[in-house]
């Protein structure tokens, strides 16, 4: 059995290859491509017969580098982050940032603590698809929330009427009024019959109808239209 490290980089990965003894037989300076992993893959099979017999650490979960090396048959070992760190404390000065050093300290810990450990497994399609769902819904879930949030602070600054006549901003009858009245001058100039046509093709109730019109009727048009009509865009 010889032991591994990957410390991985969005453009090149560095790979350090020991023995159960802890003496280091390879090091490598891996790009995130086809070539680097076939530079990977050649480097471990200098050292032995069959995949399952190296185990690799690498801190990620995810990715088409960790779904390549366990299509290979290696056996890899997720490391958490945290559990990374305190290798890395344990055995490099926490000033100290270097590549080589943390695949190092990786394998080390692998070495040393891998009885411990649970490799990964190969996931099947079905939970394969169901992860890259998940997760994309999350980062549109992530998006949405951040756009939101911008979007009610421009409010604050530049149509606070509007923002207080709508509860909210995520519904489609707000974008579509934002959509229809831009800009605060805009919304100053609703009226009840525009906002009842408005409210007819859209879910809007009368409340909020009479909440809407009654912010709209607060504001004065702005003395500096130019400016106001920018934050249209």
């Amino acid at each position: 059995m010889i032991f591994a490290a990957i410390d991985w980089a969005e453009q090149s990965h560095t790979l350090l290859v020991m023995d159960a003894e802890g003496t280091t037989l390879a090091k490598a300076c891996l790009e995130h491509g086809h070539n680097g992993l076939s530079e990977l893959d050649i480097t471990l099979t200098e050292h032995i017969q069959s995949p399952q017999e190296v185990a690799i650490a690498i801190e990620l979960n995810e990715g088409l580098l960790l779904d390549w090396l366990l299509d290979k048959g290696y056996r890899v070992y997720g490391i958490n982050p945290k559990s990374a760190q305190r290798a890395r404390e344990r055995y490099t000065p926490a000033s100290l940032k270097d590549d080589e050093r943390d695949a190092w300290t990786l394998a080390e810990f692998l070495r040393t603590s891998h009885q411990h450990l649970r490799p990964m497994r190969p996931e099947s399609d079905q939970t394969m698809s169901l992860r890259a769902g998940v997760r994309l819904r999350e980062d549109l879930v992530q998006e949405r929330t951040v756009q939101l949030q911008r979007l009610r602070s421009h409010l604050v600054m530049w149509n606070p009427h509007l923002l207080r006549a709508v509860k909210n901003l995520n519904a489609q009858w707000t974008l579509a009024l934002l959509e229809q009245y831009p800009t605060a001058d805009n919304f100053a100039r609703l009226t009840w019959s525009k906002i009842e046509a408005f409210a007819r093709k859209r879910r809007m109730r009368s409340i909020t109808q009479d909440r809407a019109l009654t912010q709209a009727t607060f504001h004065s048009p702005s003395r500096q239209p130019a400016r106001n009509q920018a934050h249209a865009v």
